[in-house]
């Protein structure tokens, strides 16, 4: 790790610099291609994503097309700038703009649909299903209890036939003597059944063809791997003779887009197969499982179909597109709904989709609006990306935020981004043309066609020389915070939307909701409290390295790692555990502990509990009790009375369902003893409204980036443990200098009012963070003002970044005028709606 250089911090490269989706949206005139690049390098945006979108008039993949394309190319060449190629038109990826359907028609996208029904005592079931291919059809006998015997469950698959469902009279003919004809459409199955004496369950699951998606009816299966194959062949190999001189260069890599499984429970025509393979047992055969919790097995079923997924999206799409890529010097950069964080394991830059609000929304409203989903949580993209060793990690951002964005709300949402961890920054979107309704295609454009372009460069420095901060060193961060993810899709939580249930069975909806809450609660609390953590994927932690105490993964390291409630944990991760906690780690359970076998060494029964030294009662609680769910975590009020069981640096805080509120304390008080943090800033009366990230950027340099995501005013005080974060002595913490960086300028001065505690190796700093205000410092060895560095400067000129008011509305009732009229030697006109 170098030390900061304050040339590149003021002039952040090409790299650290904006790079937005450039929608080529309309007829790409060669002159104005040139300008709009132009226009960009001059406003310090770095480079772009080359992105076919609706409204394009040449024709996709076409000689034409790939013309356009390297024009593009050698003109941002020739201005040392980026140029990322998007691979479909418009979006999703894996279609080719439709033509991998018309080589594979049998790679047409299906879902898992089903029918659940119940009947007794003679009573004639009639039922209308849908025209797809059924996989299981069963009826069985439910219990006295409620409860389904699907052991004794028999076949009704005889019982459907085929029918059309409507009737339609045409005056037409073959003939001249009669006109009208009897036709009837939409084909259906139908069953009809009658069940025996008592009371019987009725089951149909079935894969039906999706006809109902955007621009092309259809969509792709990206677990078909030839028609995956069909796709690299398509579009990325044509890339190669139009461009490929230029790949590692001014070419740096392939974005994909939203590619993942559809539908309330996901499915492939290829899921069974592979399935069996890996697991060993037929799915069909256990389908009821994924819609009854109390099936034999069922939380062992649901893990193999969801793993089975995750595995067989991964290999197919992902593999396939990374080592094309890695074979053209490329980098793959993924932006995609998953099935669990390490579906992105092939991305050379994670990536995901957040921030899309205006400024005024609270912080808690902000994290929790994105919090479960792993496409849309910027933490769980930064926390990835240092797991795999990756250098970058990519959000697109504000798409649909709507023309009234200001420049004040990027900045905004940029700064909440950068304290999240993330470093690389996809603005959605800059606009070829906005004619016609092309303005309507998810605004704002950021370009020239919005008033307040003439002011984009201050906003583009400011991001980049965040971006190069945050791309230095690594984050100061020693909480590991596992993902419940199996134990979620043990309640049929599907992870491509965000962990919403996706199953039919009440009592799964109701618990699933509960350990939803429970997670995200206890991680926004963290988050808001400044104890930062990263978001681990427990098949991640299996590949862990733990060694004295500590938890390496990648560029990370973990001393602490945070359990949320569980009913489940594959055996990998569960054998990491207890080496982590042989070599010293300190696990801290919440809750509920794995009791749910899902084979393979997973724990089961009461072994999670003999880990934590807690009796066999002790969790008996948490389904028990609803806790008081409407009382905020941290809240005042929240019960102080907490059971608290230990053995050796293994911790288990048991509550009831929903009480984050009365649990919190006591894990707050644990955190600081267990893991005390190398900085605190302490507020007064905290609204806890403020995100920071703490990066160690040198063995003797280190930054603290703060951001108030509110409006009021906050005044606290920066302890910064230079023991714990320098690992120097009291004598070397003497000769610190702490600066402050001005990230709308590039200038950077000595604060004097930071100041060595006695007897101690710690430094505190007055700090005031006005409203909607980000500060960046800097502490350093040995003391050396950085070249450049001025004296605090009380009377800066403002910035239109530093205003808490917008000061450039956009008004829809006006036509958006651009300030920058062409030169003379570009005549061509700026497209106006």
């Amino acid at each position: 790790m170098d030390r900061i250089d304050m040339g590149k911090f003021q002039s952040p490269a090409m790299q650290y610099r904006i790079h937005p989706f450039w929608f080529w949206n309309g007829e790409m005139d060669d002159e104005q291609i040139r300008h709009q690049i132009e226009e960009m390098k001059d406003k310090g945006v770095g480079g772009f994503f080359l992105c076919a979108r609706q409204g394009l008039t040449i024709p996709y993949l076409s000689q034409a097309w790939f013309d356009k394309v390297r024009l593009a190319v050698e003109h941002a060449a020739a201005r040392e700038m980026h140029v990322w190629l998007y691979d479909e038109y418009p979006y999703p990826s894996g279609i080719a703009g439709g033509e991998v359907i018309l080589e594979h028609p049998d790679a047409k996208h299906v879902t898992l649909e089903h029918r659940l029904v119940r009947a007794r005592d003679g009573e004639r079931i009639d039922l209308e299903l849908p025209w797809g291919r059924i996989l299981y059809a069963k009826a069985a006998p439910v219990r006295a209890d409620g409860t389904i015997d699907w052991e004794l469950a028999c076949d009704v698959r005889h019982c459907i036939g085929n029918h059309q469902a409507d009737p339609l009279f045409q005056k037409t003919g073959l003939t001249t003597y009669t006109q009208k004809r009897f036709f009837t459409y939409r084909t259906v199955y139908r069953l009809q059944w009658e069940a025996p004496a008592g009371e019987w369950a009725l089951l149909v699951f079935q894969e039906q063809e999706l006809d109902d998606f955007k621009y092309y009816g259809t969509f792709v299966d990206p677990c078909n791997r030839e028609a995956m194959s069909t796709f690299i062949r398509l579009t990325h190999d044509k890339y190669v003779p139009a461009v490929g001189d230029y790949f590692g260069a001014t070419v740096k890599g392939m974005f994909t887009d939203e590619i993942a499984l559809l539908g309330r429970m996901p499915w492939s025509r290829h899921i069974a197969a592979f399935f069996r393979e890996r697991c060993g047992y037929p799915l069909t055969d256990r389908l009821h499982a994924l819609v009854d919790r109390t099936a034999a097995d069922a939380a062992k079923v649901r893990y193999d179909y969801y793993q089975t997924i995750h595995l067989l999206l991964r290999s197919s799409y992902h593999q396939q597109v990374h080592d094309w890529c890695e074979g053209q010097g490329l980098e793959y950069v993924a932006e995609v709904p998953v099935v669990r964080m390490a579906t992105q394991t092939y991305s050379h830059v994670p990536g995901g989709d957040s921030a899309h609000e205006k400024l005024g929304r609270s912080l808690d409203w902000s994290l929790r609006r994105y919090f479960t989903s792993m496409r849309e949580n910027p933490k769980m993209i930064s926390s990835l990306s240092r797991q795999l060793g990756r250098e970058r990690n990519l959000v697109e951002c504000f798409h649909s935020v709507g023309w009234s964005m200001t420049l004040q709300d990027a900045r905004w949402m940029v700064d909440r981004l950068a304290a999240l961890g993330t470093n690389f920054y996809n603005f959605h979107a800059f606009y070829y043309t906005m004619d016609a309704l092309a303005k309507h295609d998810a605004p704002p454009s950021q370009f020239i066609q919005n008033p307040y372009w003439a002011h984009f460069r201050t906003l583009a420095d400011y991001t980049g020389r965040l971006s190069y901060i945050m791309s230095q060193g690594r984050a100061h961060i020693r909480i590991a915070y596992l993902d419940p993810t199996t134990t979620l899709w043990s309640f049929m939580a599907n992870p491509f939307q965000g962990f919403r249930f996706g199953g039919a069975d009440g009592p799964d909806e109701q618990r699933l909701q509960q350990l939803r809450d429970d997670w995200m609660n206890i991680g926004i609390q963290l988050l808001r409290s400044r104890l930062d953590y990263d978001h681990l994927d427990p098949e991640l932690l299996a590949d862990a390295h733990p060694q004295d105490g500590l938890l390496r993964i990648g560029q990370a390291e973990y001393s602490v790692i945070v359990l949320p409630p569980l009913t489940n944990l594959e055996g990998a991760a569960w054998r990491m555990l207890q080496r982590f906690k042989a070599c010293g780690g300190t696990i801290i359970a919440l809750g509920l502990l794995p009791h749910e076998s899902l084979g393979n060494g997973s724990p089961c029964g009461e072994e999670a509990l003999q880990l934590f030294g807690a009796p066999s009662s002790a969790q008996l609680d948490y389904w028990s009790g609803q806790g008081n769910a409407a009382t905020p975590v941290g809240s005042a009020d929240a019960v102080v009375e907490q059971p608290l069981y230990q053995s050796g640096c293994a911790y288990y805080l048991p509550y009831a369902a929903g009480d984050t509120a009365r649990v919190w304390p006591h894990l707050e008080r644990l955190l600081e003893r267990v893991s005390p943090p190398a900085v605190r800033l302490r507020l007064a009366d905290d609204p806890q409204s403020l995100l920071m990230q703490t990066r160690v950027l040198h063995a003797s340099e280190a930054a603290v980036f703060v951001t108030n995501q509110e409006g009021g005013a906050q005044d606290g005080l920066l302890e910064l443990e230079l023991a714990q974060l320098l690992n120097i002595s009291e004598a070397a913490a003497a000769q610190a200098q702490v600066l402050e960086l001005c990230l709308e300028t590039g200038s950077a001065w000595l604060l004097p009012e930071a100041a060595q505690v006695a007897g101690s190796a710690c430094w505190r700093v007055p700090l005031r963070l006005e409203p909607y205000a980000a500060r960046l410092l800097l502490v350093r060895l040995p003391a050396a003002q950085p070249e450049g560095a001025a004296p605090p400067p009380g009377a800066r000129a403002p910035s239109p970044l530093a205003a808490t008011r917008p000061r450039h509305r956009l008004r829809p009732r006006h036509r958006l005028r651009p300030r920058h009229r062409l030169r003379p030697r570009h005549p061509l006109r700026l497209r106006h709606p």
